[in-house]
């Protein structure tokens, strides 16, 4: 009896057996080294873009090695119906072919997908057969199944690269955690300023509110600040006393009365410029640079928390909100209603930066993509009671009017999860200092950020050079084999 390892058993053949039947033969004859010249001969087909039989049949016409001299086009044909032999082996082997030519990663999708035509193209032309024109209609629909394989590839991987930033991203743990460390550098610093620094200051405060029209009956608060000013004055002041001054003047600038925040500002910014640069002869004793470099990371820390805190606090409250009312199905209006909540209250958007307004003002207005599908969501039952009912009614009527509906749902999943993600990156930015996620993991392909996250992007850019192509290439040989009507 053979054995399975004899490369002389023969295994039967049934016509007209597809490659993707389950009782579909290997090939005519069995046995692993059969299996091995299979998958050998796939590597060659996809890492020669498909011309693998034509050089097969080529160099036996010319020396009669692997097939007959002289006859180009017998051997082509021997080539050819071997191939339609390979079964899994052979599909194997193009997928390991597949990866054998990796390239620079390209930048954009776009350019990813001109790639990956290019591949598809080469390869439909060259696993084509008959005439020129036959061929090249081959190469054209190879390529667009290319294109879309080579996209899709491109897309996961930056999904992976952006995936991979987000965890650089600090957490509103880690922004309290850095803003003491800041406070306390700036405490054990041992700064202590004369009265003579905290004089000018004041004097300089009551010069710019004269210009304001300060009157002390109409903004009260601010005549507390400065009387707490005049109490410094007239002492010596540790750091840690000026920063107790500035948050009062925090809490004043959160005032209802809009003259109040102003003015609360403007004393603000001459504190902030002082206790920044602080000027020897104000110093008795203590370093100032520390004590200004470390009060300057506790601040700027300690206002991305707050702020973080109230962005993901809004989109708690959001969820509940939709969560709690109607069909549930609400929840993209509450997410672009909280929002508009924050920008629209001075209080709540004070200290808000330029670039976290406008990311602020995308989620509450939209693309006009997202506002689109917004528009279709309207369709889908989940937006509200009436809704369900006529899509239950019309779907009793006739299935088919249940079509509108799903439409609907699929369109309200994907608005919702274009603001979400509009969301999340103000969250990222306000945390960042200015970046989202996808901005890092940008810069980081650019070699520009930290160490750990450029080592870890660039190892993603160079599997998207062998991934893109790869796919590319894979689409083609699946597509060649199978049996689409186009």
């Amino acid at each position: 009896m053979a054995n399975w390892w004899d490369n002389d058993e023969v295994a039967p053949v049934r016509e007209a057996a597809n490659w993707w039947d389950n009782d579909a033969p290997v090939a005519k004859q069995g046995g692993v080294m059969r299996a091995i010249d299979d998958f050998m001969r796939g590597a060659a087909d996809t890492s020669s873009l498909g011309f693998s039989d034509e050089l097969a049949a080529g160099a036996g016409a010319l020396t009669g090695i692997g097939g007959e001299q002289g006859e180009y086009e017998k051997n082509l044909a021997a080539e050819r119906a071997r191939d339609e032999e390979g079964g899994w082996p052979r599909i194997a082997g193009q997928v390991a072919g597949a990866f054998t030519t990796p390239l620079a990663a390209a930048r954009t999708v776009g350019r990813a997908a001109l790639q990956s035509a290019g591949f598809g193209t080469a390869y439909g032309f060259g696993s084509g057969e008959g005439s020129f024109e036959d061929r090249l209609d081959e190469a054209i629909k190879t390529g667009v199944i290319s294109a879309g394989a080579g996209a899709i590839g491109h897309k996961v991987v930056d999904a992976l690269m952006n995936r991979a930033a987000r965890k650089a991203v600090p957490s509103l743990a880690d922004l309290k955690n850095k803003a003491q460390q800041g406070f306390d550098a700036a405490e054990a610093a041992g700064v202590i300023v004369g009265p003579q620094g905290m004089q000018r200051l004041a004097t300089d405060t009551v010069g710019d509110l004269a210009e304001f029209g300060y009157h002390p009956s109409l903004q009260p608060k601010i005549g507390t600040v400065l009387s707490e000013m005049e109490r410094l004055a007239n002492t010596n002041t540790t750091y840690k006393g000026m920063e107790t001054l500035r948050k009062m003047v925090g809490q004043v600038a959160g005032s209802n009365d809009a003259a109040e925040r102003s003015m609360a500002m403007r004393i603000m910014g001459r504190l902030d410029d002082y206790m920044g640069n602080l000027p020897a002869d104000d110093v008795i004793t203590g370093n100032a640079a520390q004590a200004a470099a470390g009060i300057k990371q506790g601040r700027e820390n300690w206002a991305r928390m707050r702020r973080g805190e109230m962005v993901d606090g809004a989109m708690i409250k959001a969820e509940r909100r939709a969560a709690s009312t109607g069909t549930g199905g609400n929840l993209e209006n509450t997410y672009r209603q909280n929002t508009r909540q924050i920008l629209d209250n001075p209080r709540r958007s004070r200290g808000m930066t330029d670039a976290e307004k406008e990311m602020a003002e995308k989620v509450v207005r939209g693309t006009p993509t997202q506002d689109a599908l917004r528009l279709v969501g309207r369709l889908s039952p989940t937006t509200g009671g009436l809704s369900a009912m006529m899509n239950v009614g019309a779907t009793a009527v006739n299935p088919y009017l249940a079509i509108p509906g799903g439409i609907g749902i699929v369109a309200k999943a994907l608005a919702e999860r274009g603001t979400k993600k509009n969301v999340e990156a103000l969250s990222e930015m306000i945390r960042t200092g200015g970046q989202t996620a996808e901005d890092l993991a940008e810069q980081a392909t650019k070699g520009i950020g930290r160490r750990e996250l450029v080592d870890a992007i660039q190892k993603l850019q160079k599997k998207q050079g062998i991934a893109v192509p790869a796919a590319s290439r894979i689409a083609a040989a699946l597509f060649e084999r199978m049996p689409i009507p186009f």
